[in-house]
């Protein structure tokens, strides 16, 4: 292994990054854009001609070199990216969607070039309304001007018959513009100007009204103050009531296409505008869409119809009072849809019908849930029957829209105080739960196809499973597992009943009524007593006559998973546990059934714990592993499930020492020393097999380390003995497979795994022997490999006796060795790159250190070596090894800090007069050794500080990755916010070079202040994101302008 410390041999120099403007420079391979309007309109159209004709154009003779670029369709379509950043973009926008008395474009060309140049400019419109980084293009005295000329452009395009998305494309251009100038006396303007002289506007103002709110509620709209947005929705509320008589007027119309824009209008106002609730009180708007949806029509207009009155019950629930006379009027219109229109629906089976049904119950009784638990009676159970019905419904994609209606109802039920009360409730809704308990094994069933479906209709069968599992679990806890375990044994009687009765050819394949009520019985064993005597016995009996179909894999894996979920019950009736072992050990045959047969021989080692398992868990053990070595198709398991049946050995074993501590060391032989011998032959010299085997015999190892609880051999002796004796005697093999295999990443990984469990199973204290050694191996392994394992490794030895002052020394030499390593290997940017996962390791490996023993770090070179390092690793695009240089840099300021304090308490500190001379002379030099390690941070801080900081500036405007900017163990935040508390005056020095280049804008002056005036973590996080994401965003469109995607 190398010794000595080493200091980094590559040099980095920090670039000056390239300042940002609100125009953007020109891409290199595409021409300038032209300031004249004409000529750059003439550009445009062939640019836009080679992007989305489906044959580009061909130049004519007399073309000239630009023409002929832009005729090819990648430089047209970075030229058009560009174009759309450009100031010129505004006014050659404007003149492309101009339309003559025919409409026909002004600029001439075929209807289907004209249309993709209208949609273009539309686009383009939109795209920089949105950015407030544009709209200062233009002088904002401008702003009205172009509002105008967008609203009759939308005006023209409509009355001529223009194509919708183009008109939506514009309505939301002039939503979007109307948030940036602040335009809020949008509504009312719109209503005079435009609806009032020009009625047959009427779809055109629909859907701007529709698009305003989403709009300004976008996340794609950027403002250069976020209160605009809140003030813009704030003057829609205040308009609501000339909205919501508009909407009306409007709705009282014949026309069924009118209303279904309508209705989108008035959804789009439900889940953004705040709609006093007074103005909905004295207006029939309310019952526009109650009324829709009971006509059953099933087409567009239902479904909007639905989204409204699902947005109602969401916006309007039953938490303020001020609700109530709203309240008053939506139950009833609700209760009256789950009547006749409802059963309408139900006999029609119309599947789209019965699934706005269930949407609009279960967000009304997710809404409404304090009603549903009042004291008072007001038929609530009719509600909760509403949404039963729809669980009942046999279609898996509806009646899973209720389970989180469940979730909400259980918890809300078991909420409820004080405990009379949530008694009585469970009471009045337990004729529900019970019905509930039913349809959950229905929805349990797997469908008929099952068996042909995709992998991934597959697992999402699965999930819907899973959550119907849950709701299970939920009523155990307000009805117990004993009523539950009553119903679902009902359940499972009248199953098996139809499943006798059906004919014996048919039998194989109906058995999904059995499987579901098996699998509602196993996600409650929880909540079963273990000397439950009524129900289980019968079942237990079922499962062990095998009177179910064994050829099934599906029926066969739930029966495994419920023996294993019900192992303590068998524990304590070990009758039925012989057979029931026996049908899960079959399992291991099947290649389907292994994973679950595993588990449920682990869950039988860990329940059946007084019951002698170890015997026959061992002999069918042995036959897996001699299985799986002699590659024979008797047992079909992978690694993963032998190692849990192994896990399940270890504690059938470990269980029988209480009653037999002589068998400790016997059985401890059996199931390492094969492990041992194995493991001998493969790393032999003359052995020749790839590392797959070694890896398996490791992981055994492992297992064997994590699981096997061995009785101690001397009672005062703390720590696993016999564990600590199976590392000393595996020392040597584990050393050799290492050094044999040395570039194989999953070794090392599973190698270190083991170490770090033996050593946390044995307790330092009694591994110390082996640490001396351990880390040699860490070093010489590490230097051979780069395997990033072996620095995780040694945080782990620094974590164990970094606190014991006695080793730090020792693990101080590791971590300069394992530095110089490193330093060798990370020798320019593209070493660091490529090697993430060792960035990473190291820069935690330090970091821990820092945390755990920082003094010798902090007195010798090698920490600015490692600053300097780290100040490279800032660079690299991942972000987990970036978090990993941050996490170092934290902690060593975290010392920072920490040191600052101490030195000044110290300084505090004096003894008194006629004190003893060794009792001074030792505060003394306790004071000298604060300082002296103060002076060597500060000289660390001092000399690469500038660096560090500017890597943070760079990443702050988007030069530099910026994947973590807050966490509590490192994070950009974190280092800005400690670097202030250290040397504030520096920060601010250091800062001022890379955010120069920033323009001047309200995030950055917030920033600023935030550090002058020295606020609150809290604060400085909050300012930091939003200086982090503006900056980003300009900076994006920066690069995009260039040609970047």
């Amino acid at each position: 292994a190398k010794t000595g410390l080493a200091t980094p041999t590559f040099i980095f120099h920090h670039d000056k990054p390239e300042e940002m403007n609100v125009t953007p420079p020109q891409h290199p391979h595409i021409p300038p854009h032209s300031d004249n309007p004409d000529d750059e309109i003439k550009r445009v159209r062939i640019a836009i001609s080679a992007v989305f004709s489906p044959t580009p154009p061909i130049p004519p003779p007399d073309a000239t070199e630009i023409e002929r670029l832009l005729s090819q369709r990648v430089p047209a379509d970075a030229y058009l990216t560009s174009f759309q950043r450009h100031p010129i973009a505004w006014i050659v926008c404007d003149r492309l969607l101009i339309v003559d008395a025919t409409g026909a474009g002004a600029c001439g060309g075929n209807a289907t070039e004209t249309a993709s140049r209208q949609f273009f400019a539309a686009q383009t419109l939109m795209f920089k309304c949105r950015e407030d980084t544009f709209i200062r293009q233009i002088p904002s005295g401008a702003l009205p001007s172009l509002r105008d000329s967008l609203v009759t452009q939308a005006s023209n395009y409509f009355l001529r018959g223009g194509n919708r998305p183009l008109v939506t494309r514009l309505c939301m251009a002039i939503a979007a513009l109307a948030v940036q100038m602040n335009w809020t006396t949008a509504i009312p303007d719109i209503l005079e100007t435009v609806y009032g002289p020009s009625p047959m506007l009427v779809p055109m103002v629909l859907e701007l009204f529709s698009v305003l709110p989403e709009e300004c509620c976008s996340e794609r709209l950027f403002v250069s103050k976020t209160s605009m947005k809140a003030e813009m929705l704030d003057a829609m509320s205040k308009c609501s009531e000339s909205m919501v008589s508009f909407l009306t007027h409007t709705f009282g119309k014949d026309d069924r296409v009118g209303r279904l824009e309508v209705m989108r209008c008035m959804c789009s106002w439900f889940r953004f505008v705040d709609i006093p609730v007074s103005v909905l009180t004295k207006s029939i708007m309310l019952e526009m869409p109650f009324g829709i949806v009971a006509e059953n029509s099933g087409d567009d207009l239902f479904d909007v119809a639905v989204d409204c009155i699902c947005e109602m019950l969401y916006t309007y629930g039953t938490g303020p009072r001020s609700n109530s006379q709203l309240v008053s009027r939506i139950v009833p219109a609700v209760m009256a849809l789950g009547g006749e229109p409802f059963q309408r629906a139900k006999e029609m089976q119309d599947q789209d019908l019965l699934r706005g049904y269930c949407r609009i119950f279960s967000e009304m009784g997710e809404n409404y849930m304090d009603l549903i638990m009042s004291e008072e009676d007001m038929q609530q159970n009719k509600l909760v029957e509403l949404v039963l019905h729809c669980t009942e419904i046999p279609d898996m994609e509806i009646n899973t829209l209720t389970l989180n209606f469940w979730y909400c109802f259980t918890s809300a039920l078991e909420c409820l105080a004080p405990y009379s009360l949530r008694q009585q409730r469970i009471d009045y809704y337990t004729p529900l739960l019970t019905r509930l308990l039913r349809a959950c094994t229905v929805l349990l069933r797997y469908p008929s196809d099952i068996l042909t479906l995709q992998p991934h209709d597959f697992d999402d069968v699965l999930q819907d499973r899973y959550y119907v599992t849950e709701t299970i679990q939920d009523l155990c806890h307000l009805l117990g597992g004993d009523i539950v375990l009553t119903c679902l044994a009902g359940r499972l009687q009248e199953e098996y009943a139809l499943f006798e009765n059906t004919p014996d050819n048919e039998k194989e394949e109906s058995w999904q009524g059995c499987e579901s009520c098996l699998l509602a019985i196993n996600s409650l064993s929880k909540y079963v007593p273990n000397d439950e005597s009524t129900y289980l016995p019968g079942i237990m009996n079922l499962l062990s006559h095998r009177s179910l179909p064994q050829d099934s894999y599906l029926l066969r894996n739930t029966i495994s998973k419920t023996i294993g979920s019900y192992g303590h019950w068998l524990g304590l009736h070990p009758d039925y546990l012989e057979t029931l072992m026996n049908y899960v050990a079959e399992g291991f045959t099947i290649v389907e059934c292994a994973s679950a047969a595993a588990r449920a021989v682990r869950q039988l080692c860990e329940g059946c714990y007084k019951q002698p398992m170890a015997d026959p868990v061992l002999n069918l053990y042995d036959k897996i592993v001699e299985s799986n070595l002699d590659d024979t198709t008797t047992f079909r398991t992978t690694q993963r499930d032998e190692n849990e049946v192994l896990e399940g050995v270890c504690k059938a074993v470990s269980s029988q020492f209480e009653f037999n501590p002589r068998m400790a060391s016997t059985c401890f032989e059996r199931l390492a020393q094969p492990i041992g011998n194995r493991l001998a032959k493969l790393v032999a010299p003359e052995s020749t097999g790839s590392s797959k085997g070694v890896v398996a015999e490791i992981e055994r190892l492992t297992v064997i380390v994590r699981f096997l609880n061995l009785p101690s051999v001397d009672p005062a002796q703390p720590g696993d003995a016999l564990i600590f004796e199976l590392m000393k005697q595996s020392w040597s093999l584990l050393d050799a497979t290492a050094f044999k295999y040395p570039e194989d990443p999953n070794l090392a990984e599973k190698l270190c795994r083991l170490h770090k469990h033996a050593l946390r199973k044995v307790g330092a204290d009694l591994y110390a022997p082996l640490l001396e050694p351990l880390m040699i191996q860490i070093v010489r392994n590490f230097d051979i490999s780069y395997q990033s394992p072996y620095l995780y490794l040694a945080s782990i030895c620094i974590t164990e006796y970094g606190r014991k002052l006695e080793y730090v020394p020792k693990l101080f030499v590791m971590v300069s060795q394992l530095s110089t390593s490193c330093f060798s290997l990370l020798k320019s940017i593209e070493d660091f790159t490529n090697h993430p996962d060792v960035v990473e390791e190291f820069f935690y490996l330090v970091g821990r250190f820092m945390y755990y023993c920082p003094e010798p770090l902090v007195l010798s070179p090698l920490l600015l070596s490692l600053i300097q390092c780290a100040s490279v690793g800032m660079h690299i695009q991942h972000k987990d090894a970036n978090k990993g240089t941050l996490n170092f840099l934290e902690h060593t300021l975290t010392y920072g800090i920490d040191i600052v304090s101490s030195c000044r308490e110290a300084s505090l500190q004096s003894v008194p007069e006629g004190g003893d001379k060794d009792e001074a002379d030792a505060v003394l030099k306790a004071k000298q050794h604060l300082l002296l390690c103060q002076q060597s941070l500060q000289t660390a801080i001092l000399a690469e500080g500038q660096n560090i900081v500017s890597n943070i500036g760079r990443a702050l405007i988007g030069e530099l990755p910026a994947y973590t900017l807050d966490n509590r163990s490192g994070s950009i935040t974190g280092i800005i916010w400690k670097l202030n508390v250290l040397c504030p005056e520096l920060l601010l020095n250091w800062l001022a070079q890379p955010l120069e280049w920033a323009p001047d804008s309200p995030v950055k002056t917030e920033f600023i202040n935030c550090l002058r005036e020295r606020r609150g973590r809290d604060e400085l996080t909050l300012a930091t994101k939003a200086f982090n994401k503006y900056y980003e965003r300009m900076r994006s469109l920066v690069t995009a302008s260039r040609g970047g995607r």
